[in-house]
């Protein structure tokens, strides 16, 4: 039962990333306009600045709240197709666990996933696309930066990149820790 970018693509999914790069063009703007802002202090350059930084973070605002619409049904999904394959499964395999603790980890792990492709995912996604303008704006405004600014992201690439694995490790040995006393608690048989 796959976990991946197939449960949550529908047209509004390229909708709300599509909205999330307007909404980064538009912060990038402000920033150019903040620069110009600072030199010269016109009327137009504040209404300006004002519709790109508030524009930008409505338009934001919405999109992140569609995509929470879409992982919300995908989440709903999810957690219909676990239920599923849960209750499909001969009653010999489901002796050792409790029913209410097989619904109980359907339910916390769905929405787990669901928090994470609600907030990280987005989070991470919209990263890469507001990446563009504001390199073009930093490569416009300081030369250097067309060179530092894909260095920088190598180098922040390569460093995280070392640390996911034993943060993932890490996650899995504090879930079961977590889910130990979770299941002596409920009347679970303690396993050695």
């Amino acid at each position: 039962m796959p976990v991946d970018w197939r449960r949550v693509r529908r047209p509004l999914t390229v909708l709300c990333f599509s909205m999330s790069l307007f909404g980064a063009v538009a912060a990038s703007l402000g920033a150019m306009f903040a620069g110009r802002l600072a030199d010269d202090a016109a009327s137009r350059l504040v209404v300006l600045l004002a519709v790109c930084v508030v524009g930008g973070a409505v338009v934001d605002t919405i999109a992140k709240t569609m995509w929470a619409t879409v992982v919300d049904r995908a989440e709903g999904q999810l957690r219909s197709d676990l239920l599923d394959a849960a209750m499909a499964q001969p009653p010999a395999e489901l002796s050792e666990q409790a029913v209410g603790e097989i619904l109980d980890r359907i339910d916390d792990d769905t929405r787990e996933v669901g928090q994470l492709m609600r907030w990280g995912v987005w989070m991470a996604a919209r990263t890469f696309p507001a990446s563009g303008p504001l390199w073009v704006v930093a490569s416009l405004t300081w030369w250097p930066a067309a060179f530092l600014f894909p260095l920088t992201a190598a180098v922040a690439f390569m460093s995280v990149r070392r640390l996911l694995p034993p943060v993932s490790k890490f996650k899995v040995i504090e879930e079961a820790a977590l889910d130990r006393p979770r299941r002596l608690h409920r009347g679970g048989r303690r396993r050695p």
